[in-house]
């Protein structure tokens, strides 16, 4: 009879029931399910909760590799090795022979050929070259990423500067001040993340974030595609999206505990 699937009862594994026998054992956590539960188990659908408790009863070692060698694997014996019909040596010996004693290989290393002959390199000069290939991608990669990064620090520290046009200091977390605001900025996508006593009144978040949009346009000299505002309190949090200066979404932050 043809085995059919089911899950553990314990943890969620899925297993090959046998309906002829009463229960199906997990090769993972070693619980017994009964089969008729195992095969419901699949059919429930992904609400079912399973506890993934430690079975204490578990089988012996030997006895659980050859649980899983029905179930997993061939325990089939494996076929001994067949030795080739043709002595390939002997095969070779005679074609040896009959090209007066040189084999294919030796009449090859005899033959000459004209090849493009590779100049020798001296072990300084191949030092040199080395480090030439080393230093110049790294050159290149410094020289393309450098004038950004440098770009890139100086707008941050001009929108921290200005931060107490986007943020009230009153609002913020006791302790903290508006250079403790985490700001990135660049010309496209610009972020902020502020710590707050309370959450502000929906018009006091989307106020921040036009000032945030407003003001990373001023100091990019060009409009940002979007900005992003986190505003984080102990209660709440919420994240506050502007892409122009009247666009705005805010949407509440879900948290895990």
């Amino acid at each position: 009879m043809a085995y059919i699937e089911g899950l553990c009862k314990n943890c969620g594994s899925l297993i090959q029931v046998n309906p002829a026998q009463s229960e199906a054992r997990c090769i993972f956590c070693w619980d017994k399910t009964d089969s008729k539960t195992a095969v419901d188990l699949l059919n429930s659908g992904s609400t079912t909760k399973f506890p993934n408790e430690k079975i204490s009863d578990a089988p012996p070692f030997e006895e659980r590799m050859n649980y899983w060698r029905q179930e997993v694997g061939d325990n089939s014996p494996l076929k001994k090795a067949v030795k080739p019909k043709h002595n390939y040596d002997n095969i070779a010996r005679k074609e040896e022979k009959k090209n007066d004693g040189l084999s294919a290989v030796s009449r090859l290393k005899m033959m000459k050929f004209d090849l493009l002959q590779v100049p020798k390199v001296s072990l300084k000069n191949r030092i040199l070259l080395a480090l030439g290939l080393v230093i110049l991608p790294v050159s290149l990669l410094v020289a393309l990423t450098l004038p950004k990064y440098i770009q890139a620090s100086s707008v941050s520290v001009s929108l921290q500067a200005r931060m107490g046009e986007i943020v009230q200091p009153n609002l913020l977390a006791e302790g903290r001040t508006t250079s403790d605001c985490v700001a990135i900025l660049n010309n496209d996508i610009s972020s902020l993340r502020v710590v707050v006593k309370t959450v502000p009144e929906e018009a006091e978040l989307k106020t921040m974030a036009k000032n945030l949009y407003k003001v990373c346009a001023e100091i990019t000299k060009s409009e940002p595609t979007q900005v992003n505002l986190q505003v984080i309190s102990r209660d709440k949090s919420y994240a506050v999206q502007a892409s122009g200066a009247d666009n705005v979404i805010i949407s509440e932050l879900t948290r895990t505990r």
